[in-house]
This record gives structure tokens, C-alpha cells and sequence, in this order.
């Protein structure tokens, strides 16, 4: 059949242009899923003072670690605050830790403190 071979040729072009569409497609979809967004930016975060117990809004910059430096002593004192829903008291998390339970009641409703819990009571965990 005379034009049998073009035709092979223009399907097999055809087939590789979708593999590699669809390769770029999939690299383009999934690339950034593994990404932190939030380490891509500075953030405003509430933390907690442990030399003072007190709470602090303050700026996290792209790339650091708790403990945060405080900005009126320029010491690394301000670790993660989190928030106990049950009792509605903020604590510190010692950075480099993950807290699942509330240091004053048990409760495992806890979760990152955020601006709307800065009138929350501090509570600082016993040693």
C-alpha cells in the first residue's frame, strides 16, 4: 500500500509529541507540590518569650529556625507559641519539637497559636 510508511512515520511522531507533552505537563503539575509556600516568604507569627512568659507577634524571615531573636534584646528567646482550644491558653514549644497535647490539661486539641488567640492566658510547661 503505496503512503503505509508516511503514515507510520506522521503516528509515530504524532505519539512521541504527546509523550513528551505529557511528560511536561506532569513535570509542570507536581513540581511544586513537595514546596513549603510558607518557607518562600517572611511570616508573622506568634511566639512566646521564655525568659519573660510573655507573648510577642513577631516576623519570621524566609530560611530561619525558632528560637526567633527577640527585637528589643536581640536574644533567640522567642519559641513557637501554640494554642490549647479546651483551655484557651497559649504555651511555648521548644524548637525542634512537636507538641501534641496540652502541657496544663492533656487535651490534644492543640494546634499553632495565631493572632486571634494573643489575649489568651501564657502558661509556661513545667520542667
Amino acid at each position: 500500500m503505496p503512503g503505509q510508511g508516511s503514515r507510520n512515520s506522521v503516528m509515530a511522531i504524532v505519539s512521541i509529541l504527546v509523550i513528551v507533552a505529557a511528560t511536561a505537563f506532569l513535570f509542570w503539575y507536581f513540581k511544586g507540590r513537595g514546596d513549603n509556600p510558607a518557607a518562600a516568604r517572611d511570616l508573622s507569627v506568634v511566639t512566646i518569650d521564655i525568659k519573660t512568659n510573655k507573648m510577642y507577634l513577631a516576623v519570621q524571615k524566609k530560611g530561619e529556625s525558632f528560637p526567633l531573636e527577640h527585637p528589643k534584646t536581640g536574644e533567640r528567646t522567642l519559641w513557637a507559641a501554640y494554642v490549647c482550644r479546651d483551655e484557651k491558653i497559649l504555651f511555648p514549644v521548644q524548637p525542634g519539637t512537636m507538641t501534641t497535647t496540652c502541657p496544663s490539661c492533656a487535651s490534644n486539641m492543640v494546634g499553632g497559636a495565631t493572632k486571634e488567640h494573643r489575649n489568651y492566658r501564657v502558661v509556661m510547661p513545667e520542667e
